[in-house]
């Protein structure tokens, strides 16, 4: 059996760095990690001209070129290369800043146990998510959209001295792309939390509200998205197709005792199901509109389709976007394979389940034309993990939350 291939990372400290300990220990982290070390970022990147990287992570403050502009290059020419920011988050200016630029920020002074968690955790999840075409996809993709009535509608709660937490949380659940930013933060490396964020509220308790209206008054050029872009899509049912998804989501997980956790990550999943076709039509508008057609014309599939033009489905864009945001295992699987459950080896029910069979379950009783694709559920996945004989009563629940929500 052929070895796996070592991996390259290039660090990239500040020369006031308090790292120099932690720097001794970088030979001996890993067998398979080649880890070279430069204090300048013009020297970083002449390195990436020349070496295939895997990760580069860089100190805030270089001497030559900061490491939030280094990083920026680093996207725009190496797309493929995972990029961590070493730095002081403190300053909410600072932690909003980087939510553009790198996949996951580490905090200052780094340690050696943190780093391995982190690269252990991108390394792990590229052989989960093997599709090699999704990672130049996504790089070619760097706005992640927003419906903009909801965005302004965020803004303005934001803004008002008399809005609370419940308020905000509130309004900021009801978008996908914002919830996923939130969420990012929330779980950054740079936080220390024990435990992974999986609701906006406690997103929104741990990240402060100033921070989180900042971080809504930057996301606007990443989520701000104009119908006329959609590219043949209605983006205003996919966002109405998503909120429902997830709320039936939730509601399927609280059908089946589940935690609230667990409930938690259901709704999450069912709200983020769907962003790979946001990122599709914003970003790439002329060839999703064809591939749209083309669904609609022959019949197909719309993530066979997807996968015909692209090399990847819009399942496996979302899910590669929520991994490198460091979203939980569990909402990571639900979006990759909520059109294919059974790929995933698992007896037990969770979110993938909720979400494979909510999407089917409100793309049904919406009786909307408007989504351009149709989910069935998969029967013989039910069956397989046996939940077959709970369908009905999926179906009556999810019923009785529409027209909850109506009311």
């Amino acid at each position: 059996m052929m070895k796996p291939a070592s991996k390259q990372i290039l660090y990239v400290p500040s020369p006031v760095s308090r790292d120099l300990p932690f720097e001794a220990e970088l030979p001996a982290l890993h067998p398979r990690w080649q880890i070279a070390v430069t204090r300048s970022a013009n020297e970083a990147l002449n390195l990436v001209q020349k070496t295939a990287f895997d990760v580069v992570i860089a100190h805030d403050a270089l001497p030559d070129l900061d490491g939030f502009r280094l990083l920026d290059s680093i996207q725009q020419n190496h797309p493929n290369i995972h990029r961590f920011l070493v730095a002081d988050l403190a300053d909410p200016k600072t932690a909003v800043k980087t939510a553009g630029i790198a996949h996951q920020c580490l905090p200052a002074p780094l340690d050696s146990a943190t780093l391995r968690t982190s690269l252990e955790r991108i390394f792990n999840l590229n052989i989960w998510l093997s599709n090699p075409n999704v990672r130049s996809l996504l790089g070619r993709m760097p706005v992640v959209p927003s419906p903009p009535d909801l965005y302004f509608t965020i803004v303005r709660a934001l803004s008002d001295p008399e809005s609370n937490l419940d308020e905000v949380s509130g309004r900021a659940s009801q978008d996908p792309a914002m919830s996923g930013k939130l969420l990012q933060l929330a779980n950054s490396a740079a936080l220390g939390l024990r435990h992974k964020v999986v609701n906006v509220e406690e997103a929104i308790g741990y990240l402060g509200l100033e921070t989180t209206r900042s971080l809504v008054l930057l996301a606007h050029t990443f989520t701000y998205c104009k119908t006329d872009r959609g590219a043949g899509l209605n983006i205003d049912r996919l966002w109405k197709h998503s909120v429902n998804t997830g709320g039936f989501a939730r509601r399927l997980a609280r059908e089946e005792g589940t935690s609230r956790e667990m409930a938690d990550e259901a709704f999450l999943a069912g709200l983020l199901h769907d962003i790979g076709l946001l990122l599709f039509a914003v970003n790439l508008p002329r060839e999703y509109n064809e591939v749209v057609a083309r669904t609609r014309a022959s019949g197909i599939p719309l993530w066979q389709a997807e996968f015909d033009h692209f090399g990847a489905n819009h399942a496996e864009l979302g899910a590669e976007l929520m991994a490198i945001w460091n979203l939980p295992l569990n909402v990571i699987e639900a979006l990759a394979l909520h059109h294919h459950p059974s790929k995933l080896i698992s007896s037990a029910f969770g979110p993938l389940a909720a979400v494979h069979a909510a999407d089917a379950f409100e793309q049904e009783l919406a009786r909307s034309n408007d989504h351009p694709e149709a989910s069935t559920i998969d029967l013989n996945y039910l069956a397989d993990v046996g939940l077959a004989h709970r369908l009905e009563n999926w179906r009556a629940a999810c019923r009785e939350e529409l027209n909850s929500e109506a009311s």
